[in-house]
């Protein structure tokens, strides 16, 4: 691990209790707006934060119900308000979040995917690579896609990040900075494995224009 990524991984975890101790005091709600707050790309960690709340209800001190109810509407409503930003705000609006490069990259990846699989990129970007999520929220609504595609892509995987999330935190509550980890690595490689095979897909496509463009 690097310098900066530690940095950055205690960054997170001073983020993590900091989110921890007002869920102590102002319940699950915290929850559910630091989640919604997350779907319009400000960075919060928020897998973590599910994953330690699993915990909680383990403990007994968070109700499974309330947990699952909050973090559902706060990820679904976030998804669906970063979308009509989107498709309202228009292009203007997404070229001006994307002036830095960082973010550039993610949105032009993000309009990629949506191009060629729309319900798929929204559903699989809610929980299996999720660092894409907000920004094909925002590529989503700019791009025209269809909101009944998106919020049937967003319903689906966000429901399957939460309850996935907080199963996984209450079933090893005992480790999770260790079942932190492991995900975000699998994350990272996930995301890895996209470009690539992306990257493979349009080798292909232009190895198979060369000979029509000399004919």
């Amino acid at each position: 691990m690097t310098g900066y990524t530690l940095q950055l991984k205690l960054k997170e975890l001073q983020l993590t209790d900091s989110l921890l101790s007002l869920v102590s005091v102002y319940g699950v709600w915290v929850l559910g707006i630091s989640i919604f707050l997350s779907c319009m790309a400000v960075p919060l960690p928020t897998s973590l934060l599910l994953l330690v709340t699993g915990g909680f209800i383990a403990g007994g001190e968070v109700t499974l119900t309330q947990a699952l109810l909050v973090g559902s509407i706060g990820a679904i409503s976030g998804d669906q308000a970063a979308y009509l930003v989107g498709r309202y705000g228009g292009k203007l609006l997404l070229d001006r979040f994307a002036r830095a490069p960082h973010r550039r990259k993610l949105v032009d990846k993000a309009s990629n995917l949506l191009h060629k699989r729309g319900f798929l990129t929204v559903f699989f970007t809610r929980w299996l690579v999720a660092p894409l999520g907000p920004y094909v929220n925002l590529a989503g609504g700019a791009s025209g896609l269809s909101h009944r595609q998106f919020s049937l892509g967003s319903i689906s995987g966000e429901l399957v990040w939460v309850f996935g999330y907080i199963g996984i935190g209450y079933a090893f509550s005992s480790s999770i900075s260790l079942v932190s980890d492991i995900l975000s690595n699998a994350t990272g490689l996930l995301a890895a494995a996209c470009v690539v095979v992306g990257l493979l897909f349009w080798l292909r496509a232009a190895l198979h224009q060369r000979p029509d463009a000399k004919s």
